[in-house]
């Protein structure tokens, strides 16, 4: 009987515990300071384009937070939209940990490509979307120049880019892509004086084919500089040009 009369009184008592249990929560949430801001960059470091002080200093620029002050005031969506401004940032993400500290966790956009026109230089990252060259860090990738409009740098010379990624002897080989005003692309080899004329942006797998047989069986007899041009832009046919010394 006693132990009955316990079990209801515990009963009884739990949801005031609870509610007791909030409010003491509740209290010392606003009494934690922030102790530190943390970042984490996601990306390994030769994607980092933005340093841990460069994500500091948005939030420092911008009054978001601050070591010392009471954690209630400090707005983490607020923070991860300021910083979602940034055109290098892909995601990130905010949040507080028990021992009063703010981690920002950043993960950086990827440059697949840069691109060099007469009026601008920029980059096209994994997503197709321009992205500001850095002053930081140098980015070893694919270059392509011309006059170059947007669209056809974020689709067809993407298309192309990865194609050479996808076959590394190749990605190795070219060292630049120019695109003509009539939006056909010549390559310049790495190895030999050649410019490739390439044509239009189709067909890459053949033409490539027919570049390879080149190399393999013609220039391995005549030698890398005996033909200082190679024609791929009429169907079924290549016409090379002889190097006048």
């Amino acid at each position: 009987m006693i132990w009955r009369v316990i079990k209801i009184i515990l009963i009884l008592l739990l949801p005031a515990c609870l509610i007791a249990a909030y409010f003491y929560a509740q209290y010392k949430y606003t009494e934690e300071v922030c102790n530190n801001i943390k970042v984490v960059l996601l990306n390994p470091k030769e994607q980092q384009y933005l340093s841990e002080e460069d994500i500091l200093k948005i939030v420092s620029d911008n009054k978001l937070a601050i070591a010392g002050v009471f954690l209630y005031e400090i707005n983490l969506d607020k923070i991860e939209k300021t910083i979602q401004k940034n055109q290098i940032v892909k995601n990130n993400e905010c949040y507080k940990t028990s021992n009063g500290d703010i981690v920002i966790e950043v993960e950086q956009r990827i440059p697949e490509l840069r691109v060099i026109t007469p009026a601008t230089s920029y980059y096209i990252d994994s997503d197709r979307r321009k992205l500001p060259l850095s002053e930081k860090i140098v980015a070893y990738l694919p270059i392509a120049t011309g006059n170059i409009k947007d669209e056809f740098a974020q689709n067809n010379l993407y298309d192309f880019v990865q194609y050479l990624k996808e076959n590394k002897k190749w990605e190795n080989q070219i060292e630049e892509i120019i695109v003509t005003d009539e939006e056909e692309i010549e390559l310049i080899p790495r190895i030999g004086k050649q410019l490739i004329l390439f044509g239009k942006m189709s067909n890459f797998e053949k033409k490539f084919n027919a570049i390879d047989l080149l190399y393999t069986q013609v220039f391995s007899k005549t030698g890398w500089n005996y033909y200082n041009k190679i024609d791929l832009r009429y169907e079924g046919k290549i016409i090379c040009t002889k190097n006048i010394q």
